[in-house]
């Protein structure tokens, strides 16, 4: 039987179904030096070991393959890195048990070099080949459109993202190259490079950054009840600023939950935010009101209070260590600092 996986005015594409797998998702896991903690049961985290230990052997994926998908093959292992949720997943226990830090993944957030990116695309191309239907990964029109646009910063693909109601559904993926660039612009290139060492990730600091620049001014009368935790400042006396949604929010707590500050490997580097917030003090700017936030909403984690308190207390400390900002923090802001990110 068949299933329509994805269709619009110019593409329709289907899949046999039941979906098949033959990828020893814990064999590969083990290779990769991924730790037991990590839930790999979730469709997106065993589509995240898939890519990851293909991306690291592609010798062994082309012994596989023959013809125009074998020639699709890049000759040489790709560096990618996750961010998103599934990055903290890989790094912070909490979010893999169920409990105040774990939350539902909607997809999966990679990064390699710009000069990669379409050796990436192709290597994706072919996992559903190899591993099975489970993995199956294609490029509509309109991600073919969208990545002429966006090239050479982003690309997008689709995949299969698990099933609903028995029926597999699709989803995109975002591919970034070197840097992500939302309200602010984290570069990840060093960290891409190290991907291995922080297990697949763009490492602690990075991530945290990833989240802490999210920034957005929405007019006072249409804010939603249910986001008025979000607020992190006044803008103009006609706006507000509102910051991290909920399971961003648990990302960042999980961090501060799981690791210390410090400056040693498996710690929050202190250091490391400093220098490079000290270079972007408009992204400091939004970091300090974002980690200030959190301290206004930790009751939402519904944590024990000695737990609370242990990541607020963390938070404080980072906070007194920041830069600072290029305005003072009291009264209405009234100039943009940060990119206006749609969507």
């Amino acid at each position: 039987m068949k299933a329509v996986l994805y269709e619009d005015f110019r593409d329709k594409i289907e899949l046999d179904t039941p979906l098949t797998s033959n990828a020893d998702i814990m064999k590969l896991r083990t290779e990769l030096g991924i730790p037991q903690y990590v839930a790999a049961e979730d469709y997106l985290m065993r589509r995240l070991v898939v890519t990851v230990w293909a991306a690291r052997n592609v010798n062994l994926i082309c012994e596989q393959l023959s013809g125009d998908a074998k020639k699709r093959v890049p000759r040489s292992p790709v560096d990618v890195a996750f961010f998103g949720g599934a990055a903290f997943r890989l790094l912070c226990k909490g979010s893999n048990q169920s409990g105040a830090f774990h939350r539902a993944l909607n997809d999966l957030d990679i990064i390699t070099a710009k000069e990669r990116a379409t050796d990436l695309i192709n290597l994706m191309s072919v996992l559903g080949q190899v591993f099975g239907t489970e993995y199956f990964h294609f490029v509509t029109t309109a991600d073919r459109l969208f990545n002429n646009a966006m090239r050479p910063k982003r690309y997008r693909i689709h995949a299969v993202n698990g099933l609903h109601d028995g029926i597999p559904a699709a989803g995109e993926m975002d591919i970034f190259c070197d840097r992500i660039a939302m309200c602010h612009t984290v570069d990840v290139g060093k960290e891409l490079k190290n991907a291995p060492t922080n297990l697949y990730t763009i490492g602690l600091e990075k991530l945290l950054l990833t989240k802490l620049q999210f920034i957005k001014k929405i007019p006072k009368e249409v804010i939603d009840p249910s986001n008025e935790y979000r607020i992190i400042g006044d803008f103009d006396g006609k706006n507000v600023l509102v910051g991290m949604e909920d399971k961003d929010f648990r990302d960042v707590a999980s961090v501060f939950h799981d690791y210390d500050l410090g400056e040693d490997d498996g710690e929050i580097r202190i250091n490391e935010l400093y220098d490079i917030l000290k270079k972007d003090l408009n992204m400091c700017k939004t970091v300090h009101l974002n980690l200030l936030g959190i301290l206004k909403n930790t009751h939402r984690l519904n944590l024990p209070r000695e737990h609370a308190s242990i990541i607020e207390d963390k938070i404080r400390k980072l906070i007194k260590e920041l830069p600072e900002a290029r305005e003072g923090f009291l009264g209405a802001f009234k100039k943009q600092w940060w990119a206006t990110v749609e969507g």
